[in-house]
């Protein structure tokens, strides 16, 4: 059990970082398919070629890097449209507020995919059709590296046998504002998981992810934040 489930934690909670075996990742054809909406439909040979050549690049994703720390509810209070964690106030607005009230703990979480993987990005960045289909890979790497410490977590818990992981949310999805990432990164030390921010509130390397996972007695544990997503297009409602 690691320290992070004490019930005296402060917001300086115990944080982990970590690194994810790319055999792991686990990226599969019929995956990338399904992310290209491709699915249900036979790809020529061409076609297959190209994404047996890129899903062969998961192999070079050995600079990804999760991070984390866990919360009580006694270290932070969900108001109307936030989270108040010590002096910082996340805007996450009312719908994940939601989803996320009846949270017993909160992980607090960033991780990237890694640079090299976005260095693959820009040297094909001439080539349109491949640099989409890398940069979807590395997408589909951070969706993975998610459901991946989702899991760990679950792992980590599974001593109290009623609690289960949430949904999981971001700043710029489901209505939280992404600016909201400048107060979220001052929850973790400098560099935190080598994620660096730019005055436009991007995360370099591009293909990084950070947000909150609800954790509590009344989740499932396949809890999905799609329900309370508005993004028409995306490929998770096809």
């Amino acid at each position: 059990m690691i320290k992070a489930f004490s019930h005296s934690l402060s917001p300086t909670s115990t944080m982990v970082t970590y690194s994810t075996d790319v055999d792991e990742l686990r990226l599969g054809f019929n995956d990338y398919l399904r992310y290209l909406d491709y699915a249900g439909r036979t790809p020529c040979e061409n076609v297959k070629r190209e994404i047996d050549e890129v899903l062969s690049l998961q192999r070079i994703m050995t600079d990804n890097i999760t991070g984390y720390r866990i919360l009580h509810r006694a270290d932070f209070t969900i108001e109307k449209q936030a989270v108040k964690i010590g002096a910082t106030s996340l805007n996450i607005g009312e719908k994940i507020v939601s989803a996320v009230n009846d949270c017993e703990y909160m992980a607090l979480f960033a991780l990237s995919a890694g640079r090299k993987i976005c260095q693959k990005i820009d040297t094909v960045s001439d080539d349109i059709v491949k640099s989409y289909m890398v940069s979807s890979l590395g997408s589909m790497a951070t969706d993975r590296l998610v459901e991946i410490l989702k899991s760990r977590i679950d792992r980590e818990i599974k001593e109290h046998n009623t609690l289960r992981t949430g949904p999981h949310f971001g700043p710029g999805l489901c209505g939280w504002d992404l600016n909201d990432l400048f107060g979220f990164f001052t929850l973790f030390p400098p560099d935190f998981c080598d994620i660096q921010l730019t005055s436009a509130a991007a995360m370099i390397p591009i293909k990084s992810f950070c947000g909150i996972i609800a954790i509590g007695t009344n989740f499932k544990r396949d809890a999905s934040s799609c329900a309370y997503c508005d993004l028409k297009r995306c490929f998770k409602r096809r």
